[in-house]
Parts: C-alpha cells; structure tokens; sequence
C-alpha cells in the first residue's frame, strides 16, 4: 500500500482567524504578540507599531502546515 490515509495536519483545528496571541521563540530570542480588536500589539513593547497583515498571514501560514511524511509508525505491526 503506497495510499498514506493519515492526517497530514500539524494542528488539530487551528483557525487563524480566531486567534488572540502569537509567541514565537528559538536561538536565545523570544517574543510575544497579542490581539486588541482588530489590531497586534508586541507585548515587550506596546507603543511600536506590528504589521497586521504579516501577522496575519504567519497565521495562516501556520494553520495551514502539513505534515510531508511519518518517521515512525508505531500502529503498524
């Protein structure tokens, strides 16, 4: 059987959309992103603009990730 019938989505029911904050971190850096209304605030500093959009299509980015393939399959013995 060459079919793969898994689910290849990373996250279970991730709806960018409904979204309230976003933390990203990696390599000694972290940082942190939350929603007010229809606007993103970075939460280390409130007073510097973020790009809407960008957050929004990281978002979507994210929520759309599929897994390529399996490492391991431990169901089939």
């Amino acid at each position: 059987v060459l079919a793969e019938y898994r689910k290849r989505a990373v996250w279970a029911d991730l709806d960018a959309s409904q979204a309230e904050s976003l933390a990203v971190s990696g390599a000694g850096s972290s940082f942190g992103l939350r929603k007010e209304g229809e606007s993103w605030v970075d939460s280390a500093r409130p007073n510097d603009p973020v790009d809407a959009a960008a957050v929004t299509d990281t978002l979507a980015a994210l929520a759309a990730l599929k897994a390529e393939r399996f490492v391991i399959d431990n169901d089939s013995k």
